[in-house]
């Protein structure tokens, strides 16, 4: 079989491509989602103006974003397996590390707020104290020796249902109304956040080992490349257009409802850096990866499915 049509030498290709087209994606992202809501966002009704050319841009990259995600996640199936665990040296560990502060600091500077308040929402306030979660979570990705710890195991996780409980209070939040394209664009990309701490938390529990002695995680990769690659263009394009909102300075004191809409700066500069891991992650899939390896399951199905042929094949001669 050549190198054309050896399908883990197409799905490594095309996971790359896939990669690289979710970096511009992000960008496409941040930039039409900031002059969108600079230029062509109605803030007295809290919707982008009918007709407006940079919102269907944006909905549009939004759109490929998790099309393109899902089909190389699809193309992946029954082709390649995870043969290691993703190393975490070099950009992973420094991304890590920043998004471990980042947290932190949105744990803080949330905790602050929401006590300053007479009735803090209570979904808020369990987001919040959930990022303690998400701190000890990507925390444990700096290290090769801590990623598949159990304290990556309990953490990543919670991380995941902390983001969970934030999609939650966007969707709840009353800022904006209830159909505002800000609230839904949002919470995708916290959905994408939550995807891929998921991705991350079925990573910490490492290896499986089939009978065969050989390595894989075979049903894992068409969610890890799906996460990664949706995460890559949603976190980074939603948190660097909403960033260039909120640090570039209006005149418009209405934008003030999107401001609160939107997470908190710190908050934002997390899924800023997790939307980077995944990226780094997308683009180095292939370090990872190697060629499919069935299940012990799909070789016994196999095998029942050849005694079955061959008990109805014996059948039939007999009748014969």
């Amino acid at each position: 079989m050549n190198n054309y049509t050896n399908p883990y030498n197409k799905t490594v290709k095309f996971a790359k491509i896939t990669a690289i087209v979710s970096a511009a994606l992000a960008a496409v992202i941040a930039l039409s989602y900031f002059f969108a809501l600079r230029f062509d966002f109605d803030y007295s009704i809290g919707h982008f103006e009918r007709g407006s050319a940079l919102f269907y841009i944006l909905a549009g990259a939004i759109i490929v974003a998790v099309a393109l995600s899902a089909a190389v996640s699809l193309f992946a199936k029954k082709k390649a397996s995870i043969t290691s665990i993703p190393s975490a040296s070099g950009a992973p560990t420094f991304i890590s590390v920043f998004a471990a502060v980042m947290a932190a600091a949105a744990f803080i500077s949330e905790i602050f707020a929401l006590t300053s308040q007479r009735a803090p929402g209570k979904l808020a306030m369990i987001s919040s104290i959930g990022l303690i979660a998400v701190v000890l979570g990507v925390s444990t990705l700096i290290s090769d020796k801590t990623n598949t710890s159990k304290l990556a195991q309990i953490a990543l996780p919670l991380a995941a249902l902390a983001t969970a409980v934030r999609i939650l209070d966007a969707y709840f939040d009353q800022t904006l109304t209830l159909n505002s394209p800000v609230r839904y664009i949002t919470m995708l990309a916290e959905l994408s956040v939550m995807l891929l701490l998921l991705s991350e938390s079925r990573i910490s529990f490492g290896i499986e080992i089939t009978e065969n002695g050989g390595t894989a995680r075979r049903a894992f990769l068409p969610f890890y490349l799906f996460a990664n690659n949706a995460c890559a263009s949603l976190a980074i394009g939603f948190s660097v257009g909403a960033l260039l909102h909120e640090l570039i300075p209006m005149d418009i004191t209405a934008a003030k409802a999107v401001t609160a809409t939107h997470p908190s700066l710190f908050r934002l500069a997390l899924y800023l850096t997790i939307g980077a891991l995944a990226l780094a992650r997308a683009l180095t899939v292939h370090k990872i990866i190697g060629e499919y390896i069935p299940s012990p399951f799909e070789d016994k199905k196999k095998d029942s499915t050849d005694e079955d042929l061959a008990e109805t094949e014996e059948i039939q001669s007999e009748k014969e």
